[in-house]
């Protein structure tokens, strides 16, 4: 016998509570914007990793970019931002091609620090003669996120 929670039309089971329950967490751990603030970068195809990894699919030679943005220069411990991505092509074929990437990221704002590294693989398939390629990436990396409460004040 299953437990209705909601009378009337609009009823939840105790089996589609459970789900919801279970699922919640999930999508509120990967909500992109129940971040505070991330770095932006206003080209971003100028960082394909971040963007997309499976972006680097479409890069023929190798490629080595460097990022650097700088904001709120007239507040001390402003916004600075380095990232770096270097990708290069390991097995190009007539069917495919293979590609790594590395990318570095630092973004330090006052007394936080963040630092990503990160290294992709991704694979290019050939799907027709017309230069139409399917391609999918694999990404895995460290994301280290500091606070340096070294300069807080207290009340005593």
């Amino acid at each position: 016998m299953k437990t209705n929670f909601i009378s009337g039309k609009n009823r939840i089971s105790f089996s589609g509570l459970s789900f919801l329950i279970a699922v919640m967490p999930f999508f509120a751990i990967n909500n992109p914007y129940g971040y505070a603030q991330d770095a932006r970068f206003s080209q971003t195809y100028a960082v394909p990793l971040r963007l997309n990894p499976a972006t680097m699919g479409a890069n023929p030679d190798m490629k080595a970019i460097l990022n650097y943005r700088t904001q709120w220069t007239n507040v001390a411990d402003g916004f600075n931002t380095y990232h770096f991505t270097f990708l290069f092509p390991i097995l190009i074929e007539e069917q495919g091609k293979l590609d790594a990437g590395l990318s570095a990221f630092s973004d330090q704002y006052g007394a936080f620090k963040n630092l990503d590294i990160l290294a992709t693989l991704s694979y290019s398939l050939r799907i027709s003669g017309a230069g139409h390629y399917l391609t999918g990436a694999l990404s895995g990396g460290v994301v280290q996120k500091t606070l340096d409460n070294s300069g807080f004040t207290y009340d005593d």
